[in-house]
């Protein structure tokens, strides 16, 4: 007991020599004024004496107690205080980049390299989760961070949007041909019918090109060539879309069409069998200013039959459009389409001309001929979910072969 009077007591004397520190500042109660007498002087140094202090020159013990810092917590185990006021945290989830019109500092997956070397390597693991949404995408719907891009509207078939899109696009291509042509001697060729293609997530799909009805309407009959009606050739394939950085607005994708000679052999759609159609397709956006942003876009790729009967060829179509004042609803657009014929089919009937995407004759000596053409256009978005879009195309060379003019005319219903 003695010993626990000893203790409080030695506690009481310390604690009657405790100061505190306040944790909000304040001033002292009365400022000091100017030429305010304080009772101090200065004087010349004295040096401290020699001899050791005595107990009672000691200073008394000095104990602070401070609360917890507001900004670093007060330990482990101790939950931190709320932010100050007038500062948040971003909600989850949030789209940091929305095709252009905010600028974002931090990368999106690397470099154009960087994120072509982790697609390849990561296509397993890609096969593996193509069936689950991700990235904020729902499942089998349209990629919607590249809103500001439009689809291209000329050579529709074998040019291809390298965005991972779900969609139904009603299309209709009325074609003029050239009086200089002796087996049509001029006439018509009308295309119409539906493209579409599914969005599996942001980077894998499945499209179909090529789904409809030729109609011809030549000036002559001969060579047993007259008006007809029939079943068009039958394409669709895969694509994947292994580069796709929204900071750069970059996209590129490589897939392979399967074009089936399954049509009407009245408008020379069964010839042979079937073609494979590998390509890559490429976006890019620049040059955006207050008036708008340029948007570039370019398919490339190769149509190799899997018999003699086919004409094989090389392609590349060319896009550029301007999207006016960033608002994503008017697109001038300007394309340019090149096809080389590398190989001849056997097709006995004809000879020295092809019909490029609408007709592959299967025709001889066509073998290292060139197809050019340009077209003009323009693409106006309603909304996102709902598009028109109309080119008019005219070749550039001499060699016209079925092409005098042709106009084309789409809808697009995209989710």
């Amino acid at each position: 007991m003695k010993r626990l009077w000893m203790g409080c007591l030695g506690v009481a004397l310390a604690a009657s020599q405790v100061t505190a520190q306040e944790v909000q500042w304040r001033p002292v109660e009365a400022p000091l004024r100017m030429g305010t007498d304080l009772g101090v002087t200065l004087s010349a140094p004295v040096p401290l004496p020699e001899a050791a202090p005595s107990p009672q020159q000691l200073p008394a013990p000095l104990v602070r107690c401070q609360a917890p810092d507001p900004l670093f917590g007060a330990g482990p185990g101790v939950p931190p205080p709320p932010p100050p006021p007038g500062q948040f945290s971003p909600a989850g989830g949030e789209e940091a980049y929305n095709c252009g019109q905010v600028v974002r500092t931090s990368g999106s997956g690397g470099t154009f390299w960087e994120q072509g070397r982790d697609a390849i390597v990561g296509i397993p693991d890609a096969v593996g989760d193509m069936f689950k949404g991700g990235g904020g995408h729902g499942f089998l719907e349209s990629d919607h961070c590249f809103d500001c891009f439009c689809s291209p509207v000329s050579n529709p078939f074998f040019m291809r949007d390298p965005r991972s899109l779900t969609e139904i696009k009603p299309l209709l291509i009325y074609q003029h041909m050239p009086g200089s042509n002796n087996p049509f001697a001029g006439g018509d060729i009308w295309f119409y019918g539906v493209q579409g293609s599914v969005a599996i997530n942001e980077r894998w799909s499945i499209d179909v090109p090529k789904l409809g009805f030729i109609s011809l309407h030549p000036h002559t009959n001969s060579l047993g060539i007259s008006n007809a009606t029939g079943f068009a050739e039958f394409m669709l394939g895969p694509k994947f879309t292994f580069i796709r950085n929204e900071n750069s607005q970059t996209l590129l994708a490589a897939g392979v069409n399967f074009d089936l000679a399954i049509g009407g052999g009245n408008v020379f759609q069964d010839t042979g069998t079937l073609s494979l159609v590998p390509y890559l397709s490429f976006a890019q956006g620049f040059g955006r200013s207050s008036w708008g942003r340029f948007n570039f876009m370019n398919t490339t790729g190769y149509s190799a039959a899997t018999d003699n009967d086919r004409t094989d060829f090389f392609f590349s179509s060319f896009h550029l459009d301007y999207n006016v004042a960033n608002l994503n609803k008017i697109f001038p657009l300007i394309e340019l389409n090149w096809f080389h014929y590398t190989t001849n089919g056997s097709s006995p009937t004809f000879f020295g001309f092809e019909g490029r995407d609408l007709i592959n004759f299967g025709s001889g000596g066509v073998a290292g001929h060139n197809d050019l053409s340009l077209a003009l256009g323009a693409r106006y978005k309603f909304t996102e979910s709902f598009q028109v879009g109309f080119a008019l195309e005219f070749p550039l060379l001499n060699r016209h072969d079925l092409m005098d003019y042709r106009l084309g005319l789409d809808l697009i219903f995209r989710w």
